[in-house]
């Protein structure tokens, strides 16, 4: 056999927390053995071994560090965010327009109608750039606060 063939032999499907209840259920609540179980819900027998010697019955709670603010010290700062106009400077980037406006399609569909009759030399006299820019100093990006539910201007 093999090295390839033994590889792929080894991969297996990841096993959901749905199978590992009912492995762990049919090996405490049933005489089956490692191998029946296995059998019988389509897995392989060190599957089976390893959720009987090392998975819980029910999802551990997720690790990691705990959340710095509780729930009732996020409504204050919310309550505070929307109490003042002072408060609500605090702001974050402005989403871009759409754009696709009424004038926009407009300006584009006359432009397309002027010069659908253009040839390839037409269109190779024309000067191609891009809309870029550049300056020497940094972009500002502009900033706005809204609440969730209003609008965008």
């Amino acid at each position: 056999m093999s090295t390839t063939n033994l590889l792929s032999q080894r991969r297996r499907n990841y096993i959901s927390s749905e199978d590992c209840i009912r492995v762990k259920t049919l090996r405490k609540h049933t005489n089956k053995t490692i191998e029946q179980i296995a059998k019988d819900l389509g897995l392989s027998w060190h599957q089976v071994q390893h959720v009987c010697a090392r998975h819980s019955e029910s999802p551990s709670v997720r690790t990691g560090r705990p959340p710095v603010l509780s729930s009732q010290q996020i409504d204050q700062l919310v309550a505070f965010v929307r109490s003042s106009y002072e408060a609500r400077r605090m702001s974050y980037l402005d989403l871009s327009l759409d754009p696709f406006r009424e004038w926009n399609k407009t300006k584009r569909i006359e432009f397309a109608q002027t010069h659908i009759n253009w040839s390839l030399d037409d269109w190779s006299r024309v000067l191609w750039t891009d809309e870029t820019w550049a300056t020497g100093n940094p972009h500002r990006n502009t900033w706005v606060t809204r609440l969730v539910n209003t609008d965008a201007i």
